[in-house]
């Protein structure tokens, strides 16, 4: 629900965005519990960019997880291109 009703939301967004940039440097960064939420509010305001980081999570790893995250994430983009 905090990825549909909050997106809009500076302050929420903002923390959503700062984590999911620092968690691929730091992992403990964005807890797994939250990486869904956040990928999708990400993915909902993002660009280009940001699909291909997400699509990147999804190809370079083999944890099936995390891949999980990513792919039931990415239709959440709002960039058609």
């Amino acid at each position: 629900l905090l990825d549909t009703f909050c997106v809009h939301e500076e302050t929420i967004y903002n923390e959503a965005h700062k984590r999911f940039t620092q968690h691929f440097v730091d992992t403990h960064a964005l807890p797994a519990d939250y990486k869904g939420t956040v990928y999708r509010m990400v993915l909902q305001r993002g660009g280009a960019d940001v699909y291909e980081k997400v699509l990147s999570v999804y190809r370079d790893t083999q944890d099936n997880q995390i891949r999980k995250y990513a792919m039931y994430t990415l239709g959440a983009t709002r960039d058609v291109s």
